[in-house]
């Protein structure tokens, strides 16, 4: 399942959507704040059976890990300089990408990474 989203522009508002493999939809809008130089995100999954506001995207494993009970994937941030995506055009220039994964894979990553 592993997907790197690549639609993300150098937009201050833009969303997407995609259907995981349970069949269930999920839908991200991304806001950058200039003033926090930070980008945030919202998420709806499953039409309204969870949504989540205001998650800061910061380099992560999981950026969901807190919610790994109640939603069946999570997002990794990973940098190629840097700690966080701080300018509008970070992803549009490749500094950081954004990996929708399942719950699996990140543990997998996980397992790789700390040799848990």
């Amino acid at each position: 399942m592993a997907k790197q989203i690549t639609t993300i522009g150098a937009e201050a508002k833009q969303s997407f959507s995609f259907i995981l493999d349970n069949s269930k939809p999920v839908a991200i809008e991304l806001q950058y704040i200039d003033s926090q130089l930070a980008w945030f995100m919202n998420i709806n999954y499953n039409s309204g059976e969870h949504i989540i506001n205001g998650i800061r995207i910061v380099s992560a494993l999981n950026l969901l890990s807190q919610y790994a009970k109640i939603l069946p994937f999570g997002i990794t941030i990973s940098m190629v300089q840097g700690f966080d995506p701080f300018n509008i055009d970070d992803f549009v220039k490749g500094r950081a990408t954004f990996y929708i994964m399942s719950i699996e894979e990140i543990d997998g990553l996980k397992q790789t990474l700390y040799e848990v």
